[in-house]
Parts: structure tokens; C-alpha cells; sequence
């Protein structure tokens, strides 16, 4: 299942490490997969900020902190998509049939 689900995204390839990275997914159906994503999105947007944030308070550089600092904006913003994509997730488990 797993081929085949990130066959139809942008990055199979960054799809396939992710879902491989978690062992729960040789037995996951989608939405377990998806949930598996998640996580991974999770986990590598908050190593970026880390990162950002770091190089953001050791540099003296004034146009590197405003690159910096736009990548911060730009991080919230993805972030917060991850963590809508996490509720929609968790809400469409919980929703009933008409």
C-alpha cells in the first residue's frame, strides 16, 4: 500500500522514508499512513524551526536575520497546515454517516 499511496504525491521518495521510518505502517490503511505523515511533518518542521531560530540568534548579520526571520513566518504558516491537516484528520474519524 505504501507504494502506491506515494506514488501520487510530489515526493514518493520522501513519502516511502517516512512511512518506512515508522513500523506501524506495513500494516496501516490510509488513514494510519496519514497519520504517519503527519508525524513526520511534525518531527522535520520542528527540527527546521530549531535550526532556523539557532542560526537566527548567532548571526550578526542584518539581511541574514530578516531571510530568518521570514523563514520563521513562512515556518508558523506550515506549521499551522500541519496542524489543520492533524485535526482534519482526527475529526473526519470521529464525523457520522449521513
Amino acid at each position: 500500500m505504501i507504494i502506491n499511496v506515494c506514488s501520487k504525491t510530489p515526493n514518493p521518495s520522501l513519502c516511502e522514508t517516512c512511512l518506512h521510518s515508522d513500523p506501524k505502517s506495513a500494516t496501516a490503511d490510509v488513514k494510519g499512513l496519514a497519520t504517519i505523515s503527519i508525524t513526520c511533518g511534525t518531527r522535520d518542521a520542528d527540527k527546521l524551526y530549531t535550526d532556523t531560530d539557532n542560526l537566527y540568534t548567532n548571526t550578526k548579520d542584518p539581511a541574514l536575520h530578516n531571510l530568518l526571520d521570514n523563514c520563521w513566518w513562512r515556518f508558523l504558516g506550515a506549521r499551522d497546515n500541519i496542524d489543520s491537516a492533524e485535526r482534519m484528520l482526527s475529526d473526519k474519524g470521529r464525523m457520522r454517516r449521513s
